[in-house]
C-alpha cells in the first residue's frame, strides 16, 4: 500500500489484536505528554536526591513507592471501567 510504512513490532501486536491506536495528533495532546516527561524527569531526580539515593538498585525500589503515590495524585477514574482486552490468538506467538 503506497504511503504506508512497515509497522513495528508493537504496531505489529496492536493488529494482530486488532486494537487501533490513538496517537496524539494535536498539539494540546503532544503538550501533555511533554509535560508528564518533564515533571517526571524533574520531580523523580528531586524526590531521589531528597531520599538520598544514589544506586540504581536503591532507585528501582524506590521507583515502585513513588509511581503509586504519583498516580494516587494525579491519577483520574476512567468513565468506563469495562475491560478493553482479549486473548491473543495463536498462543501469543507474532511472526
Amino acid at each position: 500500500m503506497s504511503g504506508r510504512q512497515d509497522p513495528t513490532q508493537v504496531g505489529l501486536a496492536l493488529e494482530a489484536l486488532g486494537i487501533q491506536p490513538i496517537f496524539a495528533l494535536s498539539p494540546q495532546d503532544k503538550g501533555r505528554m511533554e509535560r508528564l516527561f518533564g515533571v517526571l524527569q524533574d520531580r523523580l531526580i528531586a524526590e531521589l536526591r531528597l531520599a538520598g539515593i544514589t544506586t540504581m538498585p536503591e532507585a528501582n525500589v524506590f521507583l515502585k513507592s513513588f509511581i503509586k503515590r504519583f498516580n494516587r495524585r494525579f491519577s483520574i477514574h476512567p468513565r468506563v471501567s469495562q475491560k478493553a482486552w482479549r486473548k491473543v490468538p495463536n498462543g501469543g506467538i507474532f511472526i
